[in-house]
């Protein structure tokens, strides 16, 4: 396969080299709850958001060339995640390793380990780098892991 998903899911990953395209993605949302088309998103709490713009940038300093920036911009109850800088006053920046914000994510680890081990720092006003984690919600299955993860 030529074209990429641009996303940094395993399961995209996946399937950027194993099978047609958007099919697993699909599965992958049926699979975390999604029952209708309007459903499938990347997991950002909508309304969780402030009712002014909100923009993000993550940039990661472990990526690929070409995807080390991206921008989530929710504004009008709509989240919208860019490859290009759309121009705006940033509310957040996240730099992060693509790990740590995956593992935050997961559930493997909490964002006060991945910010103390200095694997990701949030700049921008400090009642918004609080509330990043509840905007950004986690996997579906990141409470089983997390649970896991304790009992060891």
């Amino acid at each position: 396969m030529t074209e990429s998903y641009a996303q940094f899911c395993t399961v995209a990953r996946g399937a950027e080299a194993l099978c047609e395209r958007w099919t697993p993605l699909v599965v992958r949302e049926l699979l975390c709850g999604s029952k209708r088309f309007n459903d499938l998103h990347r997991f950002a709490r909508m309304e969780e958001f402030p009712p002014q713009p909100v923009i993000i940038q993550f940039a990661f300093r472990d990526a690929r060339p070409g995807e080390a920036n991206w921008w989530l911009v929710v504004e009008h109850g709509l989240a919208d995640l860019c490859r290009d800088d759309p121009g705006r006053e940033l509310t957040l920046v996240v730099d992060s390793t693509v790990r740590a914000l995956t593992e935050v994510w997961s559930g493997d680890r909490t964002p006060r380990e991945v910010i103390a081990s200095r694997d990701l720092r949030v700049t921008g006003p400090a009642q918004y780098g609080k509330d990043l984690w509840r905007w950004l919600g986690t996997s579906a299955f990141a409470a089983t892991r997390r649970a896991a993860l304790e009992r060891q």
